[in-house]
């Protein structure tokens, strides 16, 4: 018996005399050293479910629906949760306005959930730097903030709905100018909106209802306003008996101007000149419309010296263009002219945009 235990025993020795265990060990510590290297070395806790939830069942994915906050479109979302973790957004198909799409835009925001880099803390500026601060002594710089009796402003995004009610109220009891700051909002639109209309909202378009539509830059297919909500509508008028007819004037080959029947390249510059050159010909051809006869007279006068040799020259739009544009317009039956995107990034902007809302109030 003695003998076969040392046979065994030499069985399961290398010449080095290490055995097949001892040997498995060091290669697992190995491993764990390396791992221990490529680690990052600051010390991350994550405790998710901290209080718990009887309606959450342990490996079972748990729905959550909101709305989405990454622009102004406002889309219905459905977040996938994990042990209390959000791990993926989807489109809410139940939602009046999205119906179930949701943009790039929309499916990152985890991103910013998770990003190492998020301010975590209340950050105090000191010499030029922020500098963290502890909650307590941010707090008290607050309270001090708003027993101040000088100007005072709070600075947020786009709040709605009982949000900006509660903003509304915080910053009228201590004297509190808001401010919102929406990079993604289309401040040129609503203020269009406001000169034509006296209403100081982005317009609600319906493109699903058009039968044409010439459109000055305005990427709806990308960034535009709801481009969850303008793909549904796009998709919608081009499957109809009788699609959709697009012009798009843009100086670049954008998604949106890949898609339309007919991508007229223009100048920065050329966009407001062919809106006036499209309204002083709407006047002549339709001189009865909905417009005031002091506002007639004020775009007879702003629009006479147009013609359409200077507007080919500066816009780059040939005279063919031009008139088939006014002809496509006056034929059509729900004509729809839109302004955005790249078209009113420049000083002429507003003008665009205000001129491109005049043209649909004199089609009716």
């Amino acid at each position: 018996m003695e003998e076969l235990i040392q046979i065994g025993k030499r069985k399961n020795l290398n010449k080095n005399g290490i055995t097949r265990r001892d040997f498995l060990k060091g290669g697992a510590g190995a491993s764990l050293l390396a791992l221990t290297g490529c680690a990052d070395p600051a010390r991350q806790h994550i405790y998710p479910d901290v209080k718990g939830n009887i309606a959450k069942i342990p490996g079972k994915a748990l729905w959550y629906r909101s709305t989405c906050q990454e622009c102004q479109a406002g889309c219905g979302v459905t977040v996938r949760t994990r042990e209390g973790r959000a791990v993926k957004i989807e489109g809410n198909p139940e939602h009046s306005l999205s119906k179930g799409g949701l943009c790039a835009l929309g499916q990152s925001a985890l991103q910013a959930l998770y990003d190492p880099d998020r301010v975590r803390k209340p950050l105090k500026k000191e010499g030029g730097k922020f500098k963290e601060i502890s909650w307590e002594e941010a707090l008290k710089v607050l309270r001090e903030a708003l027993n101040d009796s000088g100007e005072k402003y709070f600075i947020s995004g786009r709040v709605q709905g009982s949000s900006q009610e509660l903003v509304k109220e915080w910053s009228s009891k201590f004297n509190i100018n808001h401010l919102v700051y929406d990079p993604t909002e289309d401040t040129v639109s609503a203020k269009a909106s406001e000169i034509v209309f006296g209403n100081y909202s982005v317009p609600y378009y319906r493109i699903d209802k058009a039968d044409f539509l010439l459109n000055f830059g305005a990427d709806f297919l990308e960034t535009w306003i709801s481009p969850v909500m303008f793909a549904r509508q796009w998709a919608k008028a081009r499957r109809q008996k009788k699609p959709i007819k697009v012009f798009h004037l843009e100086s670049r080959l954008s998604l949106t101007a890949a898609n339309a029947d007919k991508w007229i390249k223009i100048t920065p510059e050329g966009h407001y000149l062919v809106a006036l050159f499209i309204i002083k010909r709407l006047l002549a051809l339709r001189p009865k419309n909905n417009l005031s006869a002091s506002l007639n007279s004020y775009l007879k006068e702003i629009t006479k010296d147009i013609t359409s040799a200077e507007v080919e020259e500066r816009s780059g739009v040939s005279r063919a263009n031009l008139t088939l544009i006014v002809d496509h317009l006056l034929e059509a039956h729900s004509p729809l002219v839109l302004a955005g995107g790249s078209a009113v990034r420049f000083n002429s902007g507003l003008a665009l945009s205000t001129a491109a809302l005049l043209i649909n109030v004199l089609l009716g």
